[in-house]
């Protein structure tokens, strides 16, 4: 009987890898502190902190979003007996847009788009 960690083979090193992403991205912000770029430093972190929190909750919405979309498309073409326009005017607005929020959406200083556009974007 194993006392402690992980009986699979290589979750020890999951938990590594899990303890080096953590480790490096906690020094990122120390280094540009210690080069006296602390407050934009500070204000970086904070916004890639509200990105990652954002996407946590975006990403899945998302992917539901398009997934039920690309489904309904299907639905559409079948019901209206093969009509692609049918189908393109439900599946461009679902499953196009933007899966992923940059820090730079966030922010504001960029658009997203949580539902696709059939005209191209400026």
């Amino acid at each position: 009987m194993k006392v402690g960690g992980s009986t699979k083979p290589g979750g020890n090193a999951a938990t590594a890898v899990a303890i080096l992403v953590l480790t490096s991205a906690l020094a990122m912000p120390a280094r540009a502190f210690a080069a006296g770029e602390g407050a934009h430093a500070g204000k970086q972190m904070a916004l890639g902190v509200t990105t990652v929190v954002a996407n946590v909750v975006y990403i899945p919405a998302k992917l539901v979003y398009a997934a039920l979309g690309g489904v309904t498309g299907i639905l559409a073409y079948g019901l209206t007996l093969g009509s692609a326009a049918t189908a393109t005017d439900i599946w461009v607005p679902s499953i196009g847009g933007d899966y992923v929020l940059t820090p730079a959406m966030v922010a504001g200083e960029e658009p997203f788009y949580f539902i696709g556009r059939s005209d191209s974007r400026d």
